[in-house]
């Protein structure tokens, strides 16, 4: 993998907020769409990476949307929560 691919995937990885197994479950589909584009496209810097699949945080929120609804909701509450958390 590229050091845009990498940086890349780093960036969504900082936006994922689920479990371990989860979180390693999206960025395995995420490296395998990642060498695909790579295979494509071997000069492609960083803002193609972006261009193609979404800043990192919107990239992360679709990873995490195709777990499913309810368990994409369940972390969303969590999150909401932790933040609540953090400011009280």
């Amino acid at each position: 993998m590229t050091k845009a691919a990498e940086q890349y995937k780093s960036q969504v990885k900082r936006s994922l907020f689920c479990g371990r197994a989860d979180r390693d479950h999206l960025l395995d589909r995420l490296a395998e769409m990642l060498d695909d584009f790579q295979q494509a496209r071997p000069e492609a810097d960083y803002a193609e990476y972006a261009a193609t699949f979404g800043e990192p945080p919107a990239c992360a929120a679709e990873l995490l949307s195709s777990l499913g609804e309810s368990k994409f909701e369940a972390i969303h509450k969590k999150k909401c929560f932790w933040f609540a958390e953090a400011y009280m």
